[in-house]
């Protein structure tokens, strides 16, 4: 058991051994791996008089030359099919004549079925390039060997890096193998463009590969194939996430999506989408048009929903929306059912998939779902957006505009160039004598450039200039100027950077939307909300949702498209306070008094009408009865009835009742009443009576308040004061009780002072 073992793990080891490992390599690289080692096998197992080698050799020069000359001529050029007629004979006809002389004399062991069996599968697959190639350039005497247009499609991306490898290939590199592989494949749908003049089986000029019908008549430019806007969404886009596709019920997604976007949606016959690997491509748009990819944005990638709704695995053609039914009042839906609308109505496709294309008065499908997944509006020319198809979908590619001018050197395709020899290639021709002059010359340029760069490094050496470390800061005193010397300062690179910063709001309110106060688009005041919100004093607005803005008028109008489409992302340069310069801050402290003067302002408008423009009061005496000048209270807006208060306690003989005037409240002045002889909380009452109609004592005795006993029968509404503000029952109540536990308001001190809105107010005690 255990030499059973060995010899079986050792067989491929041992096969290799006794063929020839040239022809080993050859088979291994042209023909593949599994044919190699079946020949192998098939050599060490049978008696080596049976020429399993001499075949095996054969098969392999044949397989070697076709391959270099299709690869010399891949496109716009014709190739000789002797080496295909060798190649096919090998593989066919005379693997069946060694068999047959082999099994008659013993040497054929059952081992070597299993290699006829591997060689015969390869020359009739359709995922082997170079025997596709060869069906299709020596199709044999009844055609009967012509290929499909879906075989040649799947064999040449199976030899190729395409959309599941393009992933890790440059940008310049990606282009060029797609378009490699579009030019070969649209010279060899053509046969007649291959074959000699001397070809066995000779095409018809108009003959296509069968099922490549409509690809065929799309307009192909090979020289501008870097232009094709799918080949640009694949190398910009879908390469980087195509790695995502993962296999769905035992189907290999990612092979088949490939065929599908490269040449299925082209509606190349055999190469639909199935229903099982659908929803993995429509997973594969989605995630890249919502990725931060900048050039998948401009492809109109469907989203989940909408790709879905497209049913990619039943629809014949895509984007059949973008040209109309050619009816008037005739819609045409996705599969193809054409209904009347006079008849049926629009929801006449509702079973049908959905609509396809619109009548032809209404030519245009809109981006707009009337109703359902698929019920597009349909609309005029100029009324709605159009509804976009993504050029990774759409059956006929476009090319991008022309920017850029490029020269080849090679011949044009069509041109009739020839490079079938194997040793053809660029000739370059050298003048004779041209060696002895660059002998000469490039000793004579290498010297001059040393000497001037030589001269240069001493120009630079002599005249550098040392540039102290410090710096010298003029200053002036009372003896004159002097001068300051200061080391240089260190500034650190990482200083100089600008932090970007992201701000994202919810929402925008009504009114401070965003809670702060800006100088153009900098943000030179930051309130409580704004706080919340994350900015600062000195960041810069430099961009809104995507939208770079350089005034604060694009910020305003940017704001107001972005209110309904939360959350709204500001980008930010994060300055500083050093962000807000001297002027700035001058700017905006001018405008902090003037907001602050006009708040004081509107509090000193209140009800307490200011003093009246002369110096005597509502009711008041002449000038010369209390002997005094202009008020002085009345320039600081004192209340009218209280103006000259000062003037009437500042009489020569402390007693306003003396000269026989009254009160400025128009009270009456006597020399004696009834409050003389009452006691102390009478007296504080009779105080309150005269707060209430805005008069008090100074330095008088209970005589003198005795004087506004009558404050009863006085008419409060005398004055505007009392008015305005007259003082009820409860509050003369509490007054009393609180003067009462205090020093006798007669000896209190009487002051003039200003409250909170600016207002002068009198003020009667020490607190």
């Amino acid at each position: 058991l255990l030499l059973r073992a060995l010899s079986a793990c050792c067989a491929p080891r041992l096969a290799r051994s006794v063929l020839p490992l040239e022809v080993y390599s050859r088979l291994d690289t042209y023909v593949g791996r599994v044919v190699a080692d079946a020949v192998a096998t098939c050599e060490t197992r049978s008696n080596s008089t049976c020429g399993i080698a001499a075949l095996a050799k054969k098969i392999g020069d044949a397989a070697e030359s076709a391959r270099r000359r299709f690869d010399l001529n891949a496109f716009g050029a014709m190739i000789d099919q002797e080496a295909c007629d060798i190649l096919r004979v090998s593989m066919s006809t005379d693997l069946t004549s060694l068999k047959a002389t082999c099994a008659a004399n013993g040497t054929w062991p059952p081992i070597c079925s299993g290699m006829e069996l591997e060689i015969r599968n390869r020359l009739n697959s359709e995922l082997w390039e170079l025997g596709v190639a060869c069906s299709i350039l020596s199709p044999g005497p009844q055609k009967e060997y012509v290929p499909q247009c879906s075989s040649l499609a799947k064999a040449m991306i199976a030899d190729r890096d395409t959309l599941p490898s393009c992933h890790n290939v440059s940008r310049a590199q990606c282009a060029s193998n797609f378009c490699d592989l579009y030019n070969t494949f649209e010279w060899r749908i053509r046969p007649y463009q291959m074959q000699t003049d001397v070809a066995s089986s000779p095409y018809m000029t108009s003959f296509v590969l069968p099922g490549c019908e409509v690809i065929a008549q799309n307009e192909y430019r090979p020289e501008e194939c870097h232009l094709r806007d799918d080949v640009n969404a694949f190398c910009e886009c879908l390469c980087e996430g195509f790695p995502i596709i993962q296999p769905q019920n035992s189907q290999d997604c990612k092979t088949e999506i490939t065929h599908y976007l490269m040449f299925g949606r082209q509606r190349v016959d055999g190469l639909d989408l199935s229903r099982d690997c659908e929803p993995e491509l429509c997973k594969l748009l989605s995630s890249m048009r919502d990725s931060d990819n900048a050039y998948c944005a401009t492809l109109d990638l469907p989203t989940m929903q909408e790709c879905t709704a497209l049913y990619l695995h039943k629809v014949e053609e895509n984007c059949i929306w973008e040209e109309d039914s050619g009816e008037v009042n005739v819609l045409e839906c996705l599969d193809g059912h054409r209904c009347n609308l006079n008849d049926e109505g629009w929801a006449c496709c509702n079973g049908h998939i959905g609509r396809g294309r619109c009548p032809s008065e209404t030519p245009v499908m809109c981006d707009i779902i009337c109703s359902g997944l698929t019920e597009y509006c349909c609309g005029e020319v100029g009324s709605c957006t159009p509804r976009p198809c993504s050029p990774v979908l759409r059956p006929t590619p476009r090319y991008l505009a022309v920017t850029t001018t490029m020269t080849s050197t090679l011949p044009p395709p069509g041109s009739g160039a020839n490079l079938a020899d194997e040793g053809g290639g660029i000739e370059i021709r050298v003048p004779a004598g041209i060696w002895i002059w660059a002998l000469v010359i490039v000793p004579l340029c290498g010297g001059c450039i040393a000497l001037f760069v030589w001269l240069r490094y001493c120009r630079d050496k002599f005249d550098e200039v040392v540039v102290p470390p410090c710096e010298i800061e003029e200053n002036v005193d009372k003896l004159g100027g002097y001068n300051i010397v200061k080391p240089m300062p260190k500034y650190k690179e990482s200083a100089f950077k600008r932090p970007v910063v992201e701000i994202s709001l919810d929402k925008l309110p009504n009114v401070r939307p965003l809670g702060v106060e800006l100088l153009e688009l900098k943000v030179v005041r930051v309130h409580a909300q704004g706080e919340k919100h994350g900015w600062k004093v000195g960041d810069v607005i430099v961009e809104i949702s995507g939208v770079a803005v350089d005034t604060f008028e694009e910020l305003w109008a940017r704001m107001q498209v972005e209110r309904d489409r939360p959350p709204i992302k500001f980008i930010v340069e994060r300055l500083g306070d050093a962000g807000v310069g001297d002027d700035e801050r001058i700017a905006m402290q001018e405008a902090a008094e003037e907001a602050e003067a006009e708040r004081v302002q509107k509090r000193k408008s209140g009800k307490i009408a200011p003093a009246p423009a002369s110096n005597e009061a509502p009711g008041r005496p002449p000038k010369q009865a209390w002997g005094g000048t202009a008020s002085p209270l009345a320039a600081r807006g004192l209340a009218s009835s209280v103006v000259g208060w000062e003037t009437w306690l500042d009489r020569p003989d402390g007693n306003p009742a003396a000269a026989g005037g009254s009160s400025p409240a128009g009270g009456r002045g006597k020399a004696g009443g009834k409050g003389a002889g009452r006691g102390k909380g009478a007296a504080l009452e009779d105080e309150v009576d005269a707060l209430s109609i805005g008069t008090t004592s100074r330095g008088g005795s209970p005589t003198n308040r005795g004087n506004v006993e009558g404050a009863g029968t006085r008419t409060a509404a005398s004055t505007g004061f009392m008015r305005d503000f007259p003082v009820t029952s409860e509050a003369k109540a509490r007054i009393v009780a609180s003067k009462s536990k205090r020093a006798d308001p007669a000896a209190s001190e009487v002051r003039v002072k200003t409250d909170a809105w600016g207002r002068a107010v009198l003020q009667v005690g020490g607190d």
